[in-house]
């Protein structure tokens, strides 16, 4: 069984797991590289300067080697198979925490698993996970989890999302519901929860422009600038203010290297918002966008020029309107995992 991260052999030593392997130093060291390398070294930092505030290892928590996620290639019927284990794991869930067992629930996340509580807290790693649900328990004795049109949604063969509606009973209380997102990762401990989150419920009488506002901050110009690159992206309404276009531009020299085109708006038939992104390598991708307070989180797929296939999830913590960390967890490129981005910290230019 695998027992780490696997990642790309040929990505360059200096950037293999340093947590600015994407900034705008490395640019010029990177825009030569193969369509899949460049989305493991390059990408993710478009994405975050694109992205102005919308499932990772804390400083100082030891990983557990036996929980990494684990790359698979796709077999016939394993798609099945894993749709069956997944429940099989989110009904173990339920009767966890309709027993109370805070332990139980806290290992069915990842080692470096998160729980975002329907307050906003969020629960990193097992200790955490198992002391704030014990407290929840001594809080709310007697609580019972009801899932609700549950669905699971294999993204590729390591990663899978489930959503639903979550309805919490405690006794002389009216019950609670939310609707709910979760990332599992499958490792060799099975498959694991890496992220759980509610999702803000959409106000269904908004128009899709009206909907769009919470990203409205995003416009203007933000840069990177390293000593011999930069990634510049500007983003801007469209004529009747009903999609958020943003376009990126690599600089390596002075010279533009790489550049590309991000559309973003609202689906009200699936009520969420979605973005599509095409860049000059002839790369597209497509991308679902969730909130909950201040953090966005948006979960990718990709197609790379030359056919290879990309996943990854990237979250968005605003922390004020000219700054935001930006994160990116299940990443994987032609079926293979790749090293999760720590919290980067990225700041709005001055226009």
């Amino acid at each position: 069984m695998v027992a780490r991260t696997r990642f790309d052999p040929d990505m360059p030593r200096e950037l293999d797991g340093h947590p600015f392997f994407c900034s705008s130093r490395h640019v010029n060291k990177t825009t030569k590289m193969t369509p899949k390398k460049r989305f493991a070294a390059v990408v993710p930092l478009l994405l975050a300067c694109c992205h102005t505030p919308a499932f990772g290892q804390q400083p100082g928590e030891a990983a557990n080697p036996t929980d990494q996620p684990v790359a698979v290639s796709p077999d016939a019927g394993a798609a099945d198979q894993d749709q069956a284990k997944i429940r099989e794991a989110i009904a173990s869930y339920v009767d966890a925490f309709n027993q109370a067992d805070a332990k139980a629930l806290a290992m069915h996340f990842s080692a470096a698993g998160e729980l975002v509580t329907t307050a906003g807290n969020t629960l990193r790693g097992h200790s955490e996970l198992e002391s704030g649900l014990t407290e929840y328990f001594k809080q709310s004795p007697q609580a019972k989890l009801e899932l609700i049109d549950t669905r699971v949604n294999l993204i590729s063969p390591s990663v899978a999302i489930e959503s639903g509606y979550a309805r919490v009973l405690v006794p002389e209380q009216a019950p609670s519901e939310s609707q709910y997102e979760a990332v599992h990762v499958k490792t060799d401990q099975g498959w694991k929860i890496d992220r759980s989150k509610d999702l803000e419920v959409s106000d269904e009488s908004q128009t899709d422009r009206e909907q769009l506002q919470p990203l409205a901050w995003m416009i203007g110009t933000w840069v990177d600038q390293g000593e011999q690159s930069a990634v510049q992206t500007t983003a801007r309404w469209t004529k009747n203010g009903h999609f958020i276009v943003r376009s990126f531009k690599v600089f390596n020299d002075g010279n533009v290297g790489f550049e590309g085109t991000e559309v973003i708006g609202w689906d009200a038939s699936n009520e969420m918002f979605r973005s599509w992104t095409f860049d000059s390598d002839g790369g597209f991708s497509v991308g679902r966008w969730s909130v909950l307070g201040n953090r966005w989180s948006v979960d990718t797929l990709t197609v790379l020029s030359d056919g290879t296939k990309a996943s990854a999830t990237h979250l968005y913590d605003v922390i004020d309107q000219d700054s935001f960390e930006f994160s990116s967890i299940g990443r994987q490129v032609d079926g293979e995992l790749v090293r999760s981005i720590p919290p980067v910290h990225i700041v709005r230019v001055s226009e």
